[in-house]
């Protein structure tokens, strides 16, 4: 698949978040979305050519960045904060072309995790699972895969995996 900075039309800078490109200055085009913006939150907004709410793609911190070893907190407040949170978590992971991210990964400190798993069976269908407060219950078997970061951009490791997890979430 292409990557994200790979399909952007402009002026790029020569920086890089995770699989997310900088832009420097200039009006850029990502299928279709016309960058507008970074709002006070960091976030850069994109205008939806099909109306609606603009879409929000955080800056994914990258090693050896603090926040990623730090601890995260559990979620206490299910509110509107929380839904925000995990549409720009799911925005960013699919402009970066992950296919999982968690909150400490755009750095907030939040017991956060979505995750797009493609379809087997379906030819461009996907699932999509947003954990808040995630516990692994119980895990089997072990299998080995190659694996890539948004955190670690450019690089793919093989690792030992579980077959099977069981995960308790809100």
């Amino acid at each position: 698949r292409n990557h994200p900075q790979e399909m952007l039309n402009g002026s790029v800078s020569q920086g890089r978040v995770g699989g997310v490109q900088l832009y420097s200055k200039g009006k850029l085009s990502y299928n279709g979305l016309v960058a507008q913006r970074f709002s006070p939150q960091g976030r850069r907004e994109f205008q939806n050519p099909l109306g609606g709410d603009p879409m929000s793609v955080l800056p994914i911190r990258v090693v050896p960045d603090p926040v990623l070893r730090a601890k995260a907190k559990k979620v206490r407040a299910f509110d509107a904060s929380l839904h925000q949170l995990i549409h720009d978590m799911l925005e960013t992971m699919r402009r970066a072309n992950g296919v999982g991210l968690a909150a400490n990964q755009v750095g907030v400190l939040r017991r956060v995790i979505v995750l797009e798993i493609p379809s087997e069976e379906e030819e461009g269908q996907s699932t999509v699972y947003t954990l808040v407060n995630p516990e692994i219950v119980s895990k089997s078997g072990e299998r080995v895969v190659t694996e890539g970061c948004l955190s670690i951009p450019g690089y793919r490791g093989e690792l030992t995996r579980s077959m099977t997890i069981e995960v308790r979430a809100k």
